[in-house]
């Protein structure tokens, strides 16, 4: 059975567990944390997943923000549920690797874009 717990203030854990998932967004998502906008998540022992829900006029979408750890074919079926639970009408995420797309098809994702990035600050 997979334990969930969600941790309602960024922690030196949730950081060290999430790693280089972070990115560049590491001080607004542990904002976004703190201020209750996101969502932070312990999946099992090893597991960390950030989330943030948007909300439009047509619908509102689960936005996974960061994940990382293992198990994924045993945390997203947990994920899908529980937004249908929810009545959240998509979930959405970003990731740099692109061998995912294959790992989570099975769970009926597709590509929706693909982002290009162009930094102009050092």
């Amino acid at each position: 059975m997979l334990t969930i717990a969600k941790i309602p203030q960024w922690s030196d854990a949730a950081e060290l567990g999430l790693g280089e998932t972070l990115g560049k967004f590491r001080d607004e998502l542990a904002d976004q944390v703190n201020r209750g906008i996101a969502e932070l998540w312990r999946l099992g022992r090893r597991t960390y997943l950030l989330t943030r829900l948007d909300k439009w006029a047509h619908g509102s979408e689960l936005v996974v923000c960061c994940l990382k750890g293992e198990g994924l074919h045993e945390i997203a079926p947990v994920i899908i549920e529980r937004a249908k639970k929810q009545g959240i009408d998509s979930i959405r995420f970003h990731t740099t690797r692109p061998g995912l797309s294959r790992l989570v098809s099975r769970y009926g994702f597709r590509e929706s874009e693909r982002v290009y990035t162009l930094d102009l600050k050092p």
